[in-house]
């Protein structure tokens, strides 16, 4: 709480500009934008995800500028994208946006609140899986300073992220200790709050992070791990150049037996600390090819 209300008071009297919120990697634009990129429609770095918003929103302004080249399934994905990170793009709050539960927009502020409902159901011949989750998310901005958070609430009746499966489900964090086929529930949450300056921005986030490319799943971070909390460094001073840096605290489940002690009830386990690393550097080329190197310490 003071760390934000700290950052809060440096964005006091700040005018607008392309503050850091950061969309969830399972959004569909991510495929979108990837197709537009196989295409030569758009050139972006995929090394990384997530992208900002602001990010997704100019990517999305440019094909909007050259629609005639597109499709028509793909022309109808940009406008329900624009519907909806265009308001990353315009203060105003009259225009063809996507209806939210609430929205707010100024020259200095914005803020938008939604629920989350959602399901899925899978069937073959072992049986069938229900999935549904409710919650709701939210994100703002205000002056340089970007903040985003969202909770989901899951049940499945079949928990299929588990080691006993090979699957390219996302890991979760069950409520209880589960067997094969076994119904369970599962909580989400993913957040941040950045702060922007003119050639880069610091983050602290609990998010999932995918670092590498890969039609399946991505060859360094492959976004199955269940998000953490983490500082994120992001700095780009040329247009050609952009470095990156994540430091992340992990849970070990590895008892610490020298801080573990007994309490009047039972005993205090501590576990060990358990962190990860990792940074990549990107020189652009003006032949379309991007070179990346890093170093990952886990």
């Amino acid at each position: 709480m003071r760390i934000f209300l700290l950052i809060a008071a440096m964005a006091a009297g700040l005018t607008l500009r392309g503050q850091v919120v950061f969309e969830p990697v399972q959004n569909p634009v991510y495929r979108f934008l990837d197709e537009m990129a196989a295409e030569g429609q758009i050139r972006i770095n995929t090394f990384a995800r997530p992208f900002a918003r602001t990010f997704i929103a100019t990517q999305l302004d440019t094909l909007n500028a050259k629609k005639d080249q597109l499709n028509k399934r793909q022309r109808y994905e940009l406008e329900f994208f624009m519907q909806d990170y265009g308001k990353d793009l315009r203060h105003d709050m009259d225009w063809d946006r996507r209806i939210d539960l609430l929205y707010r927009s100024d020259s200095t502020f914005k803020l938008t609140v939604n629920p989350i409902f959602g399901g899925s159901l899978t069937y073959n011949e072992n049986g069938t899986r229900v999935q549904r989750k409710i919650g709701g998310e939210f994100w703002a901005t205000a002056g340089k300073v970007g903040m985003y958070g969202s909770l989901r609430d899951n049940t499945v009746t079949h928990a299929l992220a588990l080691p006993s499966y090979l699957t390219p489900l996302e890991g979760q964090n069950y409520k209880t200790i589960v067997t094969d086929n076994d119904r369970n529930d599962y909580n989400e949450a993913m957040g941040g709050i950045s702060y922007q300056w003119k050639w880069g921005d610091i983050s602290l986030v609990k998010d999932r992070y995918i670092w590498g490319n890969g039609q399946r799943q991505a060859n360094i971070f492959s976004g199955r791990a269940p998000s953490y909390a983490a500082v994120y460094l992001r700095m780009y001073p040329f247009e050609w150049l952009d470095f990156q840096y994540m430091h992340g605290w992990l849970v070990s489940e590895q008892l610490d037996s020298a801080r573990t002690y007994l309490t009047p009830t039972g005993n205090r386990r501590v576990q060990t600390n358990k962190n990860i690393a990792a940074n990549f550097l990107t020189v652009k080329t003006k032949w379309n090819v991007d070179f990346t190197a890093g170093i990952f310490s886990p």
